[in-house]
């Protein structure tokens, strides 16, 4: 009898805790849907319109913008860019954040605090503020670049490195680079901190290599951790060219280091072709999701667990 009446009781305070419960939840769900969901539903919308951004007046078109988008070789031309740096710095930026964090896990503590300094000091500036470092160290006439060249006799080597069309591409490349490495590799070195330590010590007793260590230890438990720095590498790297490329080219010299983001500006803000903006948009929202989709089942075997 007293059971039943207590959970009756039970019973009964569950209104009140489903109501707690939907209060807490009911403004994060809104902002989120405000910030995130409804800005792609809008763009997706815009997309069937041509309009200027600025006149009232805006003239269904339907996938008009997507015929042209589709026919448009400078989006194309973008396109590559973006995969371009999506695959080179996330090989790049994940190898060497890999063998920094190897490194540093098996450096002393003092000198180990030191160089996750020195890595994640790139981080404490903005991208902006990185562009403009890289534009004088790429400066033809007083960067720092062609100075040293020209210190160590490579004369010949020495060039507009922002104006050349076979370099300008990689010169936007290095320091993306340079500025993630550190934040992917104090993710890793936080996933590797977490490690049991038995694992390494049973692979120093039974005279385990660096490196296979590496392939039989800490791959396939990091996988998981692995899988997520990759994810959100992809997402900043379509983010983040934008601001380097806008501050250091502009899309030049003749797009050769245009990408979606900027493509997408100068349609909208620049040309006036704010409805054909949005559809470039679209494209790279849409490149985000089957590049993040594509790593996913790249590394779908789970990681393996311990306890």
């Amino acid at each position: 009898m007293a059971q039943s009446s207590l959970i009756r009781g039970r019973r009964g305070k569950n209104p009140e805790i489903i109501a707690f419960v939907i209060a807490g939840f009911t403004p994060a769900v809104v902002i989120s849907f405000w910030l995130h969901i409804y800005p792609v539903f809008q763009g997706l919308f815009i997309s069937l319109f041509s309009w200027s951004g600025l006149s009232p007046k805006k003239t269904f078109t339907g996938f008009s913008n997507y015929k042209v988008l589709f026919s448009d070789s400078v989006m194309w031309q973008a396109l590559g860019h973006d995969l371009y740096f999506v695959f080179f710095k996330a090989l790049l930026t994940m190898g060497l954040a890999l063998l920094f964090s190897i490194l540093l896990f098996h450096s002393s503590f003092r000198r180990k605090k030191f160089f996750q300094g020195v890595f994640f000091f790139p981080n404490i500036l903005s991208v902006a503020i990185v562009g403009i470092v890289f534009i004088f160290v790429y400066n033809p006439s007083i960067g720092i670049l062609n100075a040293v060249l020209s210190r160590a006799g490579l004369e010949n080597w020495t060039r507009a490195w922002l104006g050349d069309p076979s370099t300008a591409l990689n010169a936007v490349l290095f320091p993306s680079i340079w500025a993630a490495v550190g934040y992917q590799m104090l993710l890793i070195n936080a996933g590797m901190a977490s490690l049991p330590s038995v694992y390494f010590e049973v692979s120093i007793l039974e005279g385990a290599s660096r490196f296979q260590e590496f392939v039989y230890i800490i791959f396939p438990l990091l996988r998981n951790v692995l899988k997520t720095c990759l994810s959100l590498l992809i997402i900043n790297t379509l983010n983040e060219t934008f601001i380097f490329i806008r501050v250091l080219t502009n899309g030049g010299p003749n797009h050769a280091t245009e990408v979606l983001g900027t493509y997408m500006y100068y349609q909208a803000f620049e040309n006036f072709k704010f409805g054909y903006g949005t559809t470039v948009a679209v494209m790279n929202f849409a490149l985000a999701l089957v590049l993040t989709f594509v790593v996913s089942k790249l590394l779908k075997k789970e990681g393996l667990e311990y306890a």
